[in-house]
This record gives C-alpha cells, sequence and structure tokens, in this order.
C-alpha cells in the first residue's frame, strides 16, 4: 500500500489504516492548525447528518460543514464546478461521513460525482445518499 498524497510505501499499521504516511499526516494537520484562522468559510446551520449548501445574500457559500481539514483552497469552499474549493468541501463532507483515510483518498471522485454538478445556488445531499456512495466506493476496494 502507498500514501495516497506521496505516493511512497506505507510500513506502519497505523500509516496502512490511515492511508498516509506520517509526514503526509502531520503536514495536513499543520495545514489545518495554521489556516483555521483564516478559514472564510461561513455557515448556515449545525451539521444534523445531511449537508446543506446555498448561497448568501451576497452570493457567498454557506453551508453546515466545518472545515476539519484543508489540503487545497485557502479562499474557502466551493460547489458547481472542479476547483480547489471544491476539492476542500468534498474532503470535509467525507470526513464527516467516513475516516480521514477514505475521506482523502475519495474526495476527488466525490467532488467530481456531486460537488460539480450542484447548481450555483446550492442544493441538500441526504446524508444516506453519502453514505450508500462511500458503500459503492470502498467496496471496489476490496
Amino acid at each position: 500500500m502507498h500514501c495516497i498524497l506521496c505516493n511512497k510505501p506505507l510500513t506502519d499499521p497505523e500509516s496502512i489504516e490511515r492511508g498516509m504516511g506520517t509526514d503526509c499526516w502531520e503536514q495536513l494537520l499543520h495545514n489545518v492548525i495554521q489556516n483555521t484562522p483564516n478559514f472564510i468559510d461561513r455557515y448556515c446551520g449545525l451539521f444534523d447528518g445531511n449537508v446543506t449548501l446555498k448561497r448568501g445574500a451576497d452570493a457567498a457559500p454557506l453551508t453546515n460543514i466545518p472545515h476539519k481539514a484543508l489540503l487545497h483552497s485557502k479562499k474557502g469552499y466551493e460547489w458547481g464546478n472542479l476547483s480547489e474549493g471544491s476539492a476542500d468541501l468534498a474532503l470535509n463532507i467525507l470526513w464527516h461521513f467516513a475516516s480521514p483515510a477514505i475521506a482523502i483518498r475519495w474526495h476527488q471522485d466525490f467532488k467530481r460525482d456531486f460537488l460539480a454538478k450542484i447548481p450555483h445556488e446550492g442544493t441538500h445531499i441526504a446524508g444516506e445518499k453519502i453514505k450508500q456512495w462511500i458503500t459503492g466506493k470502498t467496496l471496489t476496494l476490496f
């Protein structure tokens, strides 16, 4: 098995379970700690098991998905495209439903399958639909 970020071989059990090596994991956590004060994301309620995406009066993205991981964009969340903001939103959505390893492994696919297709105005994504998608993806691993 190889790290999903740098593709180096994984040797220790914890890294294998996580899907990424210690250095990449520490860098990911460092990015979150360093950039949390700079997140410009705005929220529209607490996470309730479903995902809410909508626009504010100024057309800024609003969501109920807090940032747990920053891997791509310091500009904040986005959807309706294949941007870095969409990638981080996908990563953080999956992080709410699965392990960090699964979230990191599949977030780009989730971005393409879900977020790129969402209209600019936003939508509601049922948590069950996301869980089913994750189950389908993880079954392909075995």
